[in-house]
């Protein structure tokens, strides 16, 4: 799901990418779904040598209670291969709410779905590979429509709502859309749509469920991160809804 359409790349050219995980997850002989995959939770962007930066939705203490786990510098999450990182704590938006109870207004995940997680080393300290490992710059400057943008994941490749993540890291390039043209189109509405977030589109490809908390970063120049992937349309499909 949110890679539909996506091209591979290699941990190298993004070191800031984060995988967000469940440890736990053993395997199933009778789950048609490897263990990775069910394993697999959300994406991040490392942008300090010890804060992952996600959307919220992607984290809480429940999840950190229950041993959630970071993995860095990852090249095939099916070979379980990078560096992983306990979780110390996470810090949420705190006008962050997954449900809302009133009806006039949809939850505020479309404004404040942000958070941050601290990790800290699983064991001793061990040098890092900055050329796999390294924080992203953050964007200061506000962004035209039609700037390109890139996301990053492990997420679902199928067409449809299809559960079939990808193991490599995929690249979705995409187009910023004007806020008020993603407002007027078909159950988005400037409820969902406003000044805190942007759409992002492409007639043909789409970011997909499982590249959640997962970066977007100018498509061209040097690379700084413009914002989080935090919700699309259910099916992810070549149809030019955005993200």
């Amino acid at each position: 799901p949110y890679a539909y359409g996506g091209r591979p790349v290699s941990a190298l050219a993004v070191p800031w990418q984060a995988q967000i995980f469940n440890p736990r997850v053993q395997p199933d002989p009778g789950n048609p779904r490897p263990t990775w995959q069910r394993a697999h939770y959300c994406g991040g962007a490392l942008i300090a040598m010890d804060w992952v930066l996600t959307a919220a939705h992607c984290i809480d203490e429940d999840m950190v209670a229950d041993g959630y786990k970071v993995r860095l510098g990852v090249t095939d999450i099916a070979k379980g291969d990078g560096v992983v990182y306990r979780i110390d704590r996470i810090v949420r938006h705190s006008q962050y709410k997954a449900e809302n109870k009133d009806p006039a207004r949809p939850p505020n995940m479309y404004g404040n779905d942000i958070a941050l997680i601290r990790i800290v080393p699983e064991g001793a300290p061990s040098p890092r590979d900055l050329t796999r490992i390294r924080p992203i710059p953050l964007n200061r400057a506000p962004l035209a429509g039609g700037t390109p943008v890139s996301a990053t994941g492990w997420g679902a490749v199928g067409a449809g709502e299809a559960q079939t993540a990808s193991a490599t890291i995929l690249r979705v390039d995409l187009r910023l859309m004007d806020t008020p043209v993603c407002q007027a189109r078909p159950a988005y509405g400037p409820l969902k749509v406003h000044e805190r977030v942007f759409c992002a589109a492409h007639p043909t490809r789409s970011t997909c469920r499982g590249d959640s908390g997962g970066p977007v970063v100018l498509t061209n120049g040097a690379p700084v991160l413009v914002g989080l992937v935090s919700w699309g349309k259910k099916k992810c499909a070549g149809d030019g809804r955005p993200g």
